[in-house]
């Protein structure tokens, strides 16, 4: 069965879990901050949030939690496209 990828961070906001996406793939504060348009300040502000919400205490916590998140989306992202080929082989 294939559960949601946001249960895990549902207390996160869009922006919070864009921001999180994005750490999970590997992107540094300043590197984000370009991306998404915004400070450095801003970037580190969401990641403090981010790290409350979730209960983590450091930013090797945060990175680690997000490769682990982003790397079981794009599992989930794979299982359900072969369902569904599966599904149209029918």
């Amino acid at each position: 069965e294939i559960e949601p990828v946001r249960s895990e961070v549902k207390a996160l906001s869009d922006r919070e879990l864009q921001v999180f996406s994005l750490i999970g793939r590997g992107f540094g504060a300043s590197r984000l901050a370009t991306e998404l348009h915004l400070s450095v300040k801003t970037i580190e502000t969401y990641q403090a949030h981010i790290k409350e919400k979730l209960g983590l205490h450091s930013a090797a916590e945060l990175s680690e939690k997000a490769t682990q998140w982003t790397l079981q989306s794009m599992r989930r992202t794979l299982q359900l496209k072969k369902l569904l080929k599966t599904a149209g082989e029918f």
